[in-house]
């Protein structure tokens, strides 16, 4: 029983003196304060925006074609290949650009959650962590280095634009 005890209260111990080791941030805080992360999701914006203006003027050059071939009293076989074929095609360009601004987004998220993450990294190496989780996931506990990211990631910025 002294066995089963003295372990429990090892174990304990340990788990104690490792949670002091524990840093926490808010990831979203982060992100709703990083410079970088705004100018991604503008960025992503005004690309669906463009591309959407595309889409739209493809699809108004459908419709007109696909008015013109309709309102023909003798619309040739020929025509409904070809009015099915620039379907097609619109059908293919929209997959595509949904494909490439998917790819961009991806990339463009990718590069913000790098480059906080990165920061993450070195806070928390200053600071002598050895693990750093989301707060979400935490319920009580763990140094909270958010602010710290926050104003590292700002500085980071302000020197990058000198």
């Amino acid at each position: 029983m002294k066995k089963i005890v003295l372990l429990v209260m090892m174990v304990l111990l340990g788990l104690s003196a490792f949670a002091q080791n524990i840093g926490v941030v808010n990831y979203q805080k982060i992100l709703s304060n990083y410079k970088g992360y705004k100018d991604a999701v503008n960025y992503l914006e005004q690309e669906k925006s463009r591309l959407q203006s595309d889409i739209d003027k493809r699809v108004a050059e459908y419709k007109k074609l696909e008015s013109e071939v309709n309102s023909q009293k003798k619309s040739t076989e020929e025509d409904k290949q070809k009015l099915q074929r620039e379907l097609k095609s619109l059908n293919q360009y929209v997959d595509t650009m949904k494909q490439v601004l998917s790819k961009t987004e991806y990339e463009q998220m990718n590069t913000v959650k790098s480059d906080i993450n990165v920061v993450i990294q070195e806070v928390a190496k200053e600071k002598k962590l050895d693990v750093v989780l989301d707060s979400q996931v935490v319920i009580i506990g763990g140094i909270d280095i958010s602010d710290v990211v926050i104003e590292r990631l700002a500085n980071t910025e302000k020197i990058s634009l000198d």
